[in-house]
C-alpha cells in the first residue's frame, strides 16, 4: 500500500521544540492538537486503511494520542481485520484499553499497564497480574509488557513467557 495524508486546514501540525545543553535534551515543548479528528478525515482514514487491510499480514495500531485513532476508528479496523483472520497489534495510550477490544497483542511499557490497570507492576507476578486483569477487563488476546532492562514479559490468557533483555 502507498502512504496516504489526510489534510485537515484548521487542525495544527504538531511542533516539538527541543531545548539543550552540553548536547542533553533538558526539556520539550509540544504544541499540537489531540481533539479527534473531524468526519471527513475520519472517513479518509476509514476509507484508505479499509481498502489496503485485505493486502495485509497484519494491522499495527501506534496510538499516540493525538486524535486519529478514535474509538470509530479503532472499532472498525480491528473489527474488519478480525473478519479478515489478520492479527492486530496494538501500541497503546491512555488509560482505557477496552478501546482497544477485540486485537491480538497490546504493547505497554510497565507504567502504561500499571495506569490502564490500577495495579503496582513492580516484579514478575505483579507484571503478569496486571497483564490478565486487562485481558479480562479488556477483551484483548495477550499483553507483551516492555521493562526496560527486565526485558518483556507476554501474558496470554493461560500463558506466560518472560523474555530476558539483550
Amino acid at each position: 500500500a502507498h502512504p496516504n495524508l489526510v489534510e485537515m486546514p484548521r487542525r495544527r501540525t504538531t511542533i516539538k521544540t527541543r531545548f539543550s545543553a552540553a548536547g542533553q535534551q533538558l526539556l520539550r515543548a509540544d504544541r499540537e492538537s489531540t481533539e479527534s479528528v473531524d468526519e471527513k478525515a475520519v472517513g479518509a482514514v476509514l476509507a484508505f486503511a479499509l481498502s489496503a487491510l485485505p493486502g495485509c499480514a497484519a494491522l499495527v495500531l501506534s496510538d499516540y494520542g493525538k486524535g486519529v485513532l478514535c474509538d470509530e476508528v479503532l472499532s472498525a479496523l480491528i473489527t474488519e481485520a478480525k473478519r479478515l483472520g489478520c492479527p492486530v497489534v496494538v501500541d497503546p495510550k491512555g488509560y482505557d484499553y477496552s478501546r482497544y477490544r477485540g486485537a491480538t497483542l497490546l504493547t505497554p511499557n510497565r507504567t502504561e499497564l500499571a495506569q490502564a490497570s490500577g495495579m503496582v507492576t513492580d516484579g514478575d507476578a505483579a507484571v503478569v497480574a496486571a497483564g490478565r486483569r486487562i485481558i479480562e477487563n479488556c477483551g484483548v488476546s495477550a499483553v507483551l509488557a516492555t521493562r526496560s532492562e527486565q526485558g518483556m514479559t507476554l501474558v496470554e490468557a493461560h500463558d506466560v513467557r518472560h523474555l530476558s533483555a539483550q
